[in-house]
C-alpha cells in the first residue's frame, strides 16, 4: 500500500482527533495533561500541533526503509491505535469527568 494512503488513519486519529480533543479538554478545564514531559508542549497549541505532525516523517522513514508488510502495518497501527485510545480518554474526560487511562495506570 502506498504510504499516502496508509498514513490516513494516523492523520485522522492521532493528529486531528487527539489534537482537537486534548486542546478542547485543556482549554475548557475539563482535563489536564498528566504526562510531565508534555505539559509545556500541550500548553502551547502551535507547538503541540507541530509535535503531532512531526510523527508523519518518522513513520515515513520507518515505513519506507522496510519491505516487510507486517512491519509497515505495525508502524501505522501503533500511532493510529494510540490516537483512538487518547481521543476516547479525552472524550470521557470532557463529557463524563472520567479518565480511563489514569484508572488503568493506577490499577497496575
Amino acid at each position: 500500500m502506498k504510504f499516502r494512503y496508509a498514513v490516513i488513519p494516523v492523520v485522522i486519529f492521532y493528529i486531528l482527533c487527539d489534537f482537537a480533543t486534548t486542546t478542547y479538554a485543556i482549554n475548557t478545564g475539563c482535563g489536564v495533561e498528566s504526562n510531565p514531559a508534555l505539559v509545556g508542549i500541550v500548553g502551547n497549541t502551535i507547538m503541540f500541533l507541530i509535535m503531532k505532525i512531526l510523527v508523519i516523517p518518522v513513520i515515513y522513514i520507518l515505513y519506507s526503509t522496510t519491505k516487510n508488510k507486517l512491519a509497515q502495518v505495525i508502524y501505522v497501527a501503533i500511532p493510529t491505535l494510540a490516537g483512538i485510545l487518547l481521543s476516547v480518554n479525552n472524550i470521557c474526560a470532557i463529557y463524563y469527568n472520567i479518565f480511563p487511562i489514569e484508572i488503568i495506570i493506577n490499577a497496575i
